[in-house]
């Protein structure tokens, strides 16, 4: 039996068959390209891949009439790459991505939204009735603590004139309009779902978790307080959406594959049984239920707020649904999500009776070769996804770039060909550095079929990674770096570790070509006291918890020093993490992350915050000395304190190495101080030069 039998198994939707139980999540990067209302070649590459790695169906999102796209940098939380519908010069386009979809043999999926059409005077009526019923744009999770939300009029007024109606329809208008504008919802719904056929989609899933939209407004009871026949009781709740599905069924019929994407559960608002009560009353209607969060957030899973033995935190609810269809012979399919990375999980899910389907995106962005991988049974050669979240959207000096933290080819899948240099001899590669740049760089070049040594001066992989092996939110990081070593000897690379690289020891290998990724050198803050015994480097805490004495303060909040706060704090320290900024680890990714990383070190009591730090005065043998935001001054009681304040390039170590070999090569924090991301794409685009 094939070691993903039951994942590569085929499956009947409506009546169609589809390829495998892998399909592509709507999930779009915010700058995979710029402000073209037509889907670019980029984008088109980035979507076709995912049909090309295996996805049985690929959906298509953000197509909408008359957008006007939003290049503000600043601006994270609303640009996506749009496509406006409204105009033909967009149409052509499509085609094209959906042509790439069937040319591998995958369904082009889209969502289906109302758009609808209000006049003036009714747009003054709805907004006037919202008003009087709270006045506040509501947002799909619990606003941030301290931020006064806008009224809904101050909100329309900042908006597009054309679309204000759409908009408002992502409000609490779901209380508020009448049956008469229901139902002219509904038929612009199906009008518009024409021209998505005419384009080529022949499947759609339906968007309605989050409650931030008009029919997930209507499910859940958190929004939802009509009194007539639309709000209430969970039949009454659920009447919107399923009239939505009988219009559309009336126009494409019961063979039309036609899929809905709903929150399984939230919290004090809809329950398991709600759902299972909605499959009941859909069945016939509805071919698949995709199982989704109550919130955003906890929908994209990280290693802060998951584990590897329980990755995603929607496949209870998915199972409860499925075993309750199953119960009353019912023939809707349960689609799980969220977290689903490990092809050999989601066999396991598949094979348990946990779900029919599996709805992933970060896998397809992770791995470029899934298809090859599974087909062979190759699942240990998966890429690991390391759940960064930066294929959302990046932030700092990254916002205007889209990309895998671990794969280096996504966002450049469209000009590899002209980026990447062909093999015509095969070389003896030194690589010095076991870092993310030089794990990648050895990988690379030994697939390229080069003779490669790796030289790592400690006992382990990883560089500054290192923490990965000992905090236990940071799992994912720690997969990955196993799996490169793995890899790595799969190509047949010499790991050298405990072996520093000096140049007499590399002169005596002969290598043809040598890349230099010796990592950076780590600083201190200017502070007095600061060059005190009881001062150290924040990485350099990692493995030594139970060495080190009960109170620790943390100078830095930006995500390593928070890191390092929470693995001492869940080893049984008293940490007080300090920070100039506003808050923590104001450094790492926003949408989809920090909340997630906020919740887990609130989460652990020993773990303290001092933000909004004006000046450090001085460290001494047992306190730190600064002024808070007030201008007082103050102490924290300190055993220990770590810095994470920063780090910068090596270049005079750098230099000792040129000339060992006919051509040198300086890669990751040694030659510039950056990301992961950036450590990991200039390995591979190093040693694809050779």
């Amino acid at each position: 039996m094939h070691k993903y039998q039951n994942l590569l198994s085929p499956i009947e939707v409506g009546g169609v068959m589809l390829k495998s139980r892998l399909t592509a999540q709507p999930s779009t990067p915010h700058f995979i390209q710029g402000a073209e209302p037509f889907p670019t070649e980029k984008w088109i590459t980035l979507l076709v891949n995912r049909a090309k790695n295996g996805a049985a169906a690929v959906t298509v999102s953000h197509m909408e009439n008359g957008v006007k796209q939003n290049c503000d940098v600043d601006d994270y939380g609303t640009h996506f790459s749009t496509m406006d519908m409204s105009s033909t010069s967009a149409h052509n386009y499509i085609c094209q991505l959906v042509d790439g979809l069937r040319y591998y043999g995958a369904f082009a999926m889209t969502n289906v939204d109302g758009g609808l059409k209000l006049e003036e005077a009714e747009l003054e009526e709805i907004i006037d009735k919202l008003e009087a019923d709270g006045g506040a744009m509501p947002m799909p999770g619990p606003a941030p603590a301290g931020m006064k939300m806008p009224s809904i009029r101050e909100m329309m007024a900042r908006m597009p004139a054309e679309r204000r109606a759409d908009n408002l329809l992502r409000t609490g208008a779901v209380n508020v309009l009448t049956k008469d504008q229901i139902r002219r919802y509904i038929d612009a719904a199906v009008e518009g779902s024409k021209l998505f056929t005419k384009l080529g989609f022949d499947y759609f899933a339906i968007h309605h978790a989050y409650r931030n939209n008009l029919g997930a407004m209507f499910l859940s009871p958190l929004t939802n307080r009509r009194k007539d026949e639309y709000g209430g009781s969970v039949d009454n709740r659920c009447r919107f959406v399923l009239e939505l599905f009988e219009a559309l069924r009336g126009v494409y019929g019961k063979d039309f594959p036609m899929e809905i994407i709903v929150s399984g559960e939230e919290k004090n608002g809809i329950t398991i049984a709600d759902t299972c009560r909605f499959t009941q009353l859909a069945e016939g209607l509805i071919d698949v239920i995709q199982i989704r969060h109550g919130e955003q957030d906890p929908q994209h899973p990280i290693g802060y707020s998951s584990t590897r033995e329980n990755p995603s935190p929607c496949i209870d609810m998915a199972a409860a649904v499925k075993a309750d269809i199953a119960s009353r012979g019912g023939k809707m399919k349960v689609c799980a999500t969220a977290g689903l990375l490990d092809p050999d999980y989601c066999e396991a899910v598949i094979r348990d009776n946990k779900c029919d389907m599996i709805s992933t995106a970060r896998l397809f962005i992770c791995e470029d070769d899934l298809a090859t991988k599974l087909i062979e049974e190759r699942g240990d050669d998966v890429r690991p996804c390391v759940r960064c979240n930066k294929c959302h959207v990046p932030n700092s000096s990254e916002k205007y770039r889209s990309y895998c933290t671990v794969n280096p080819v996504i966002g450049i899948e469209d000009k590899l060909d002209r980026l990447v240099k062909p093999v015509t001899k095969l070389k003896k590669v030194g690589v010095v550095g076991g870092g993310p740049a030089g794990l990648q760089a050895a990988l690379t070049a030994a697939q390229r079929g080069h003779t490669v040594t790796l030289f790592e001066k400690n006992d382990v992989l990883g560089g500054q990674l290192i923490h990965a092996n000992y905090a236990s939110f940071k799992w994912p990081m720690q997969d990955w770096v196993n799996w490169m070593e793995r890899q790595l000897t799969k190509n047949g690379v010499e790991i050298l570790k405990n072996t520093e690289a000096d140049r007499k020891l590399l002169e005596g290998y002969g290598f043809d070509e040598l890349i230099v990724a010796i990592g950076p050198e780590f600083i201190k803050a200017n502070i007095p006291g600061a060059d005190g015994a009881n001062v150290d480097i924040a990485f350099n805490a990692f493995g030594k918890a139970g060495e080190l004495p009960e109170k620790i303060v943390v100078i830095g909040g930006s995500e390593i020093g928070v890191d390092t706060g929470m693995y001492l704090a869940e080893n049984g320290h008293e940490v007080t993490v300090m920070s100039r900024q506003r808050g923590l680890a104001s450094d790492a990714n926003r949408p989809h992350y920090l909340s997630m990383v906020q919740a887990k070190w609130r989460s652990i009591p020993t773990f303290h915050e001092c933000c909004g730090v004006k000046e450090y005065v001085s460290i001494d043998e047992g306190s730190v000395n600064y002024i808070d935001r007030e201008g007082n001054e103050q102490k924290l009681e300190a055993d220990l304190v770590l810095m994470a304040s920063g780090a910068k390039p090596r270049p005079a170590a750098m230099k000792e190495f040129y000339g060992i070999a006919k051509n040198t090569q300086y890669i990751g924090d040694c030659f510039k101080v950056q990301n992961m991301h950036f450590a990991v794409q200039h390995g591979f685009a190093a040693a694809s030069q050779i």
